[in-house]
Formats: structure tokens, C-alpha cells, sequence
């Protein structure tokens, strides 16, 4: 008898409708294709003009360029506040939303894949207000299959069986955008979840309580992630508090000055559900059973 992996229900589909922008023809029938899955309602256009005011959500190919990207959204922008941006880049590139947290909410790659798709749908649904399943259908099952092949066995541990209800994880990141996604990839596993927007914010609140588990984003403003993590490691329950980087830009040699730093490991920007399930295990979950065991 051979064990078979039961299927979770689809996300539910957002009913409020976006907007994507490519120039590409071929590449807005991939992304209806695509965000179909999850969106009841889609408009497209290959070129950058306003004319769907009763959208709020904009996702934007960055094939536009970059200055004529952030001057068509410098004026939706001064059309009412209520408008999301979201671009699209090449994973290779640095991100434009990054650099200018006032003017883009995020960015997430291309190509973009289900799993990505269903992650952005996930943040789409906390900015509109609506509640949203926590069930990545597409992703999770792309987690067993990958991990079967990997290890040889019959079914990988879900996400459902990983709870870590005592564990305090703190996620440092300037970008709101980044936190709410970060928010929504941790909660699956029940932890107890609080958000920085800077390194000087986070070593405050590790003053006031220590964490086990830090996400700590590297370039932030006021303090970066080196610094507060330096600064941690010196406060009382710093040394044990496990402390993952997350950089936007991978280049030679970060893993490296992340570790330097006091880092315990490292995750590339836009971080993938599967990672953030690796991490939980390694870090935290088979941490605490080897507690327990030697106890």
C-alpha cells in the first residue's frame, strides 16, 4: 500500500480587482494565466496609463524602466493615497521598490510562479481588508515532491505538523510590504510574531523581552542589520537568540559578512515558503525536541 498525499483545498480567489502592466503581450497572457488562478477579477494593459481608478492594487513589469515607472506612479500617487504598486523585476536585478518605500508597497520576481502568485494573492487580501486561507495549495505540494526525490521518502513533514507556540520570532524590515508577507509565511506554525521597521527598533524590544528567533533584513535606515545584530549578541539571552539575514541583494561574499556580524545563517529576498519552513526546522523545531531528549 503506498502512501498517498492528500490535497488542501485551493486558495480562495480575491474577488476585488488588479491591474498588471507588461508590454509584453505574451507575457500578460502568462500572468492572466497565472494570477487566474487566484484573482476573479483582472485587467490588463501593456501600456502605463491610468485608466483604472477603481483598482487599487497595480502590479508592474519593470521591463517599463525604471523612470517611467516611478513617474507614472508619482502621479497615480498624487490621485489619492488608496492606490498599492507592486513591481515586477528580474531576480538578478536590485530592487526599485527598496529604494523608494514611499512611492512602491513591494516587489517580487520574475517569472513569477503559482506559488509566488499565491503568496502576493495573500498580501493583496490583507491590504483590501478581506481574510484570506492560510493554505499555500500550489507551493506546499511542490515542498513534498521536491523533498521526496531529495530524501527518498514517502511524504515530508507538513507545514501543519511544525507548531511553535512558545517561540518568540521577531521580523526587522523597513518595508511594510515585507512584513506583512514575512507575517503571513510564519504564521502557519503558531508562533508569537512581532515586527520591527529598523535595527534600532529591534534591539529596543529585545531590551524589553528576548526573542528566540530573529528575520533580520541587512539595509534598513537608522540602524542596519549588522549593527543590531552586534548590539543583541551583547545584550543578556543575545548569545542564544538564533538571528537569520535577509538580504534583497545577493553578491559575493554576504553570506560571509553576515555570519561575520554574528549571524547564524542567511535567506535571499523574496523569501519562499519552503525556506521559512527549513529555517523553522533547523533553528527552531528540531532545536527544541534535542532539548527535550537531553532533559
Amino acid at each position: 500500500m503506498t502512501d498517498t498525499v492528500e490535497k488542501e483545498p485551493r486558495p480562495e480567489k480575491i474577488t476585488t480587482p488588479i491591474c498588471l502592466y507588461t508590454p509584453s503581450l505574451a507575457q500578460q497572457k502568462s500572468m492572466n494565466a497565472v494570477f487566474g488562478v487566484f484573482a476573479e477579477d483582472i485587467r490588463s494593459q501593456n501600456t502605463l496609463s491610468f485608466d483604472n481608478h477603481d483598482v487599487e492594487t497595480h502590479i508592474i513589469d519593470s521591463a517599463f524602466g525604471e523612470d517611467n515607472i516611478l513617474t507614472f506612479v508619482k502621479n497615480c500617487r498624487a490621485k489619492g493615497d488608496r492606490f498599492k504598486f507592486v513591481i515586477l523585476r528580474p531576480q538578478t536585478s536590485s530592487s526599485s521598490a527598496t529604494k523608494n518605500t514611499d512611492i512602491f508597497n513591494g516587489d517580487f520576481p520574475k517569472p513569477l510562479l503559482p506559488h509566488d502568485v499565491a503568496a502576493l494573492v495573500k498580501v493583496i487580501a490583507v491590504w483590501q481588508g478581506k481574510k484570506h486561507t492560510e493554505i499555500d495549495y500550489l507551493n506546499k505540494q511542490r515542498i513534498i515532491a521536491q523533498e521526496s526525490q531529495k530524501n527518498g521518502i514517502a511524504k515530508a513533514k507538513k507545514v501543519s505538523d511544525i507548531k511553535i507556540p512558545d517561540c518568540r520570532i521577531l521580523v526587522v524590515d523597513d518595508v511594510s510590504f515585507n512584513q506583512i508577507l514575512m507575517q503571513k509565511l510564519l504564521e502557519p506554525y503558531g508562533a508569537q510574531i512581532q515586527l520591527a521597521a529598523n535595527g534600532q527598533e529591534a534591539v529596543d524590544q529585545f531590551k524589553s523581552k528576548p526573542f528566540d528567533l530573529i528575520l533580520m533584513d541587512c539595509q534598513m535606515p537608522v540602524m542596519d542589520g549588522f549593527e543590531a545584530t552586534q548590539k543583541i549578541r551583547k545584550l543578556d539571552g543575545g548569545k542564544d537568540t538564533k538571528i537569520i539575514a535577509l538580504t534583497a541583494d545577493a553578491m559575493i561574499g554576504d553570506r560571509e559578512k553576515c555570519l561575520s556580524s554574528g549571524m547564524d545563517d542567511y535567506l535571499n529576498k523574496p523569501v519562499r515558503p519552503n525556506e521559512i519552513k527549513e529555517m523553522i526546522e533547523k533553528w527552531v523545531f528540531n532545536a527544541a525536541k534535542g532539548h527535550k531528549a537531553s532533559t
